[in-house]
């Protein structure tokens, strides 16, 4: 009994052996395949890195914009507190300077965006999205 069973055993891994390895063009094939996956990938890279460049030019452009609509808004604000009565120049030196804060807040994340890697870009760039917006809301009331 013994000798049926190491027989069978021997025969199994020798079996196994035989129908696991690799031809010559199969290994070729695999090795091609390695090849061409890892230049996919580096190209990929180079895409993502491309992406992200141009993702930041964008915010940048706008960033500038959002700040030239606040210049914009402050100086006619400065026109209609020239021209307006004692309450309307209270309320029109409120309106001018919370916009200049705005201002002062897209100008400081214009400064920030040059520190920024693509490790937290989503987060910074999520947060100066939220500024924006709340420019564009503020300037339309």
């Amino acid at each position: 009994m013994k000798k049926i069973t190491l027989f069978v055993s021997a025969f199994l891994l020798a079996s196994s052996l035989t129908f696991t390895s690799c031809s010559e063009s199969a290994q070729d094939k695999a090795n091609d395949t390695a090849e061409q996956v890892g230049d996919d990938m580096e190209a990929s890279g180079d895409n993502i890195a491309d992406n992200w460049e141009q993702d930041k030019e964008d915010l940048k452009d706008d960033i500038n914009d959002g700040v030239d609509k606040l210049d914009r808004k402050i100086e006619e604000a400065n026109d209609k507190i020239k021209a307006a009565t004692a309450d309307e120049k209270v309320r029109w030196e409120n309106r001018k300077k919370e916009w200049q804060e705005e201002r002062e807040d897209l100008k400081e994340s214009l400064d920030n965006l040059k520190d920024r890697t693509e490790n937290n870009w989503n987060e910074f760039k999520s947060d100066v999205r939220n500024k924006l917006d709340k420019v564009e809301a503020d300037l339309k009331d």
